[in-house]
């Protein structure tokens, strides 16, 4: 049985936040503003493709990159609840954050 991978709203802004994390970083390092962007779009491509994610799991880190997700066995779907790279201060806040309504 195969799961279609579904990235909550979220989950989808977790990236926005990693992007903008990573920029900073990649100017940090001395970057130009354009490589930077370059290297921000290529490692979020990288993080979006290592999402294959096995259904048993509620919790995964590839890369350093840590997913947080539920399955929908009925729908044959593995839902992506959040994404958290590196130092995310969010770490720790996020199984409350998972709870919430």
């Amino acid at each position: 049985m195969r799961f279609r991978i579904e990235l909550s709203a979220e989950a989808e802004r977790d990236f926005a936040v990693i992007f903008d994390q990573l920029f900073e970083i990649y100017l940090g390092f001395g970057e130009t503003v354009e490589s930077a962007l370059d290297h921000c779009e290529e490692r979020i491509r990288d993080i979006r493709q290592e999402a294959d994610l096995l259904p048993s799991l509620r919790q995964l880190t590839i890369d350093r990159a840590i997913y947080w997700f539920g399955v929908k066995k009925a729908k044959q779907r593995i839902c992506v609840l959040a994404i958290i790279v590196g130092r995310h201060n969010q770490v720790r806040h996020t199984p409350s954050r998972l709870l919430a309504p």
